[in-house]
């Protein structure tokens, strides 16, 4: 492996795939500026692929937050340890390295309780390899728009509701990708790090919860996560991509996304990209309630 290289890790989540009813429909907020045609209209709407954004950069500062644990027999501990310091220090005997990994091990069985710098650092990097792409089932979600689906104007002002959303269809790929709902919790969830067999079962259910406080999103996501590690790779970001090919079934406007960068993005959609239907959000005034128009 480069330096630069990394991989998608797909059996720490067909480990445990979602195996409920998936929504036909799911829709992606997004907000605009000026230069959001050239920055990403082509790779999100006519090459129909997402970006994984890095569990850090959400807007959840708890994402990716678990209790991590240390649950187990001696023997599972040791077994654990000596297979981390045999990578760390390839070549050595492993009987040079027993014995500290003895001593590791035996601090890790008598207490569950991971020390407070290993659970940072922990955190710190699955900030960074648990890749993650939000979708939500509620196109008409008022509280939605306002967070996401805004015009950023150059001077720093704010059109709310200016931005748009992307209309996706799903089908059994997408399982296959990972996608799953969000569960909204309480009880932050545990990663027992001596469970190596259910290990991927864990993080799969650990990368789908989030507080009660966040359940107006009704948000699934596709995960995945990166092998890497500390110093990262400087392609990382960059090549946390995945292409949805022939998923975008339309793109809605919101109700004052309007001017220059709104009418490029028509004209694409209709010139490039025909089969994506176009939309935007109107309101009846009588009842004040929401819905869609097709252009």
């Amino acid at each position: 492996m480069t330096a630069n290289a990394w991989s998608v890790i797909p059996e720490d989540w067909v480990t445990s795939p979602f195996s409920g009813e998936l929504p036909s429909t799911l829709f992606r907020y997004r907000s605009l500026s000026d230069n959001w045609v050239e920055k990403r209209f082509e790779f999100e709407v006519l090459n129909e692929a997402v970006f994984l954004a890095g569990a850090d950069t959400l807007n959840d500062p708890d994402e990716g937050r678990v209790q991590w644990i240390a649950r187990g027999s001696f023997e599972v501990a040791l077994k654990v340890v000596m297979g981390t310091l045999l990578a760390e220090n390839k070549g050595v005997n492993p009987s040079e390295l027993l014995p500290h990994a003895s001593t590791v091990a035996r601090a890790m069985v008598s207490s569950p309780n991971i020390p407070t710098e290993t659970a940072k650092q922990m955190h710190e990097i699955l900030g960074k390899t648990l890749r993650i792409a939000c979708f939500t089932t509620r196109l008409l979600n008022g509280p939605m728009w306002t967070h996401y689906g805004n015009f950023s104007h150059g001077n720093g002002a704010i059109t709310p509701h200016g931005g748009l959303c992307i209309e996706y269809q799903v089908d059994e790929s997408w399982r296959l990708a990972g996608l799953r709902p969000v569960e909204y919790v309480e009880i932050r969830p545990e990663i027992n790090m001596l469970a190596r067999d259910c290990l991927g079962a864990q993080f799969a259910h650990a990368t789908s919860v989030k507080s009660p406080d966040w359940a107006y999103e009704d948000e699934w996501r596709l995960v995945a996560y990166i092998q890497a590690k500390p110093p990262w790779p400087s392609n990382l970001a960059a090549n946390s991509k995945l292409k949805l090919e022939g998923s975008v079934r339309s793109v809605i406007l919101g109700l004052n996304a309007n001017g220059p960068t709104v009418e490029k993005i028509v004209a694409a959609i209709q010139t490039k990209m025909p089969k994506i239907a176009v939309k935007r959000i109107v309101r009846n005034e009588l009842t004040g309630a929401l819905d869609t128009v097709r252009l």
